[in-house]
């Protein structure tokens, strides 16, 4: 029995509409905060992947500000993340900035002078890296966003605009067909679109549900 056929995957549709700050469908397979990180780790790319499907490439978006992780630990994971497509040859952008605290988390913070910085990192994904064996063990668990574009995208030029925020968010969901924010620990994706309807999000899923 594989991995997919014992989680449930479940399928919800937000009926307020496709806009940039609520999920279209919700797309949830495993128990909250799930132990087994390898196998919801497994079975989250195997439904990223039916999503993409086979002619389209993925822009990548690690986050250290959006990781469901104690704080202690989010730059080591976008970090990590940084080392392992620079090591694997994978145009990307990655941006470091000083995070802005507010009045009462400095207030609150006796005795941490640490600086708390955000880490950003955008990754440009082919077909042919995406679907290469071991791909799938670099992808943080914690929080990762991504962005389906054609094969033929430009991906340079599309990391650059996204990178200098040159492209909104409303615009991203003219852009993508899917924009898709997956926690693996939690066993939950959050799918953007405007582009598709519930039925053609099942009929990507459809051999794996």
């Amino acid at each position: 029995m594989t991995s997919t056929e014992q989680a449930k995957i479940v399928i919800k549709e937000n009926k307020q509409g496709a806009h940039s700050e609520i999920p279209r469908f919700a797309i949830s397979y495993g128990k909250a905060v799930d132990t087994d990180t390898d196998r919801c780790r497994l079975i989250s790319f195997k439904i990223l992947s039916a999503l993409k499907g086979e002619d389209n490439d993925v822009i990548i978006e690690v986050d250290s500000s959006l990781l469901n992780a104690p704080r202690q630990y989010r730059s080591d994971i976008a970090l990590d993340f940084v080392r392992a497509v620079r090591g694997a040859g994978i145009d990307f952008r990655y941006d470091k900035n000083a995070e802005k605290a507010s009045f009462f988390s400095q207030l609150f913070r006796i005795g941490d002078t640490s600086p708390s910085f955000r880490h950003r990192v955008l990754a440009y994904i082919p077909q042919n890296i995406w679907s290469s064996e071991g791909f799938i063990n670099i992808l943080p668990a914690q929080g990762i966003r991504y962005y389906i574009v054609p094969s033929s995208a430009q991906s340079s030029k599309l990391l650059d605009d996204m990178r200098q925020g040159y492209i909104l968010d409303d615009e991203k969901l003219d852009m993508f067909d899917l924009i898709v924010f997956d926690c693996c620990v939690f066993g939950h994706m959050g799918v953007y679109t405007k582009h598709l309807s519930l039925d053609d999000i099942k009929g990507r899923l459809k051999n794996i549900l």
